[in-house]
């Protein structure tokens, strides 16, 4: 994620979908979600919103490691990248406080167009994009 490059913009994107995404979901830490979200993000702004959610009532997600098929970026400008993630997701289990199931995901398929900026020496989300496969 250093590089201010094709390489670092997939390093980058894949990050946010993947690792920091499940670290956010099961640990309800957003520091590092937020710090690395525009502000402008609608889906950085609504994962945000659902674990906001999860805290108010004392409860929590399990979530499963998400698989990634394939990655490929394009450069939209020097500093703007598209990349393009085939992913695998679930299942994953919301729980209460006290560890009773609120319900179970099932194992879902689809591609995160994630745009990525780099300013200064960090790379930011700007958006993402998700098309689900069933």
């Amino acid at each position: 994620m250093s590089r201010a490059d094709e390489a670092g913009a997939i390093a980058a994107a894949s990050y946010y979908m993947t690792d920091l995404y499940v670290y956010t979901e099961m640990s309800q830490d957003t520091t590092r979600w937020r710090a690395m979200s525009h502000r402008d993000c609608v889906f950085c702004a609504s994962i945000l919103k659902d674990i906001a959610a999860l805290q108010s009532e004392g409860q929590f997600t399990i979530v499963a490691p998400i698989r990634v098929s394939r990655i490929s970026a394009q450069a939209l400008s020097p500093a703007v990248f598209s990349v393009t993630i085939d992913m695998t997701t679930g299942p994953d289990e919301d729980f209460t406080k006290g560890g009773g199931s609120l319900g179970r995901t099932t194992e879902d398929s689809g591609t995160a167009t994630v745009i990525v900026i780099r300013q200064g020496t960090e790379w930011i989300t700007r958006g993402v994009d998700l098309t689900r496969r069933r």
